[in-house]
């Protein structure tokens, strides 16, 4: 599946797509890091959210899980979010 939003994200393919909207704090961050952690290194996770908590709490967790966030594109009423599971 190709993104069609961004420059960027139109170049990345997600391998895996999350859709946690309507989900609140905490659960975007614990869903997507089980998710994270049931993929292969090199695979690229897309994790779509309304939560605006998620927009601190979901890089904080890419980071402190020694992941690589690619790109945060906020839509307003959607942030997008493509991780890179390295480990």
């Amino acid at each position: 599946m190709c993104c069609a939003w961004g420059d960027f994200m139109a170049e990345v393919k997600a391998d895996v797509v999350l859709d946690v909207s309507g989900d609140v704090c905490p659960r975007p961050v614990l869903r997507a890091r089980a998710m994270l952690k049931k993929m292969r290194p090199g695979e690229v996770l897309m994790v779509i959210a309304t939560d605006r908590a998620s927009r601190t709490d979901i890089p904080a967790c890419v980071k402190r899980t020694g992941n690589e966030l690619l790109e945060v594109i906020d839509e307003g009423e959607r942030i997008i979010y493509l991780i890179k599971k390295l480990n």
